[in-house]
């Protein structure tokens, strides 16, 4: 394991059995923030975006400044990446408008999954990933601040927020039924 803030073996050797440790040390985490940038149903994107991740960390071995913290680094390429590829799926995936949350839905418990995730995907980004890390990946806010670069105090903040504005757009589909 890398202890500290300490950077990767990998960037002081360059060998292949120092990047497959850097990669099996990282690549759950790296997974998990990108799974939660993209929504659920995305496993298999999720899995060639972290792929992506490490291409990307390899490619720039050389530029990395050993005194910043290794964890931080692959976490913001890891997010941008993410969030690179959720923009481009608006191009190849067909959109869900806001007035698809107000249509009316039954006590069925799959159509009030899609309500709640059609309402998800109505959030800022910024909410969504962090209600996506926490409630269905199971993340603690401290993970969420270490993957995001937030305060843990700005994360619960965040999820109080996102929490209320799914909670209000339920509502008002409630009330349109």
């Amino acid at each position: 394991m890398n202890p500290g803030n300490a950077p990767p073996r990998f960037f002081a050797t360059g060998e292949a059995q120092d990047f497959r440790q850097l990669v099996e040390e990282y690549q759950h985490r790296v997974f998990r923030l990108v799974a939660s940038v993209l929504g659920p149903y995305s496993d298999a994107e999720a899995e060639d975006v972290t792929q992506e991740v490490f291409l990307q960390v390899h490619a720039k071995a050389a530029v990395f400044r050993q005194e910043m913290n290794f964890g931080t680094w692959i976490y913001a390429i890891a997010r941008n990446r993410a969030i690179d590829r959720r923009r481009q799926a608006r191009f190849r995936l067909p959109h869900v408008a806001a007035d698809a949350l107000q249509t009316a839905v039954g006590e069925d418990d799959a159509d009030r999954r899609l309500l709640i995730a059609q309402c998800l995907e109505a959030l800022p980004e910024i909410y969504r990933t962090l209600l996506y890390m926490y409630y269905w990946q199971g993340a603690s806010v401290e993970e969420i601040s270490e993957y995001t670069g937030l305060v843990p105090g700005t994360v619960k903040s965040y999820l109080a927020r996102g929490r209320q504005r799914v909670e209000a757009m339920l509502r008002a589909n409630k009330d349109r039924t």
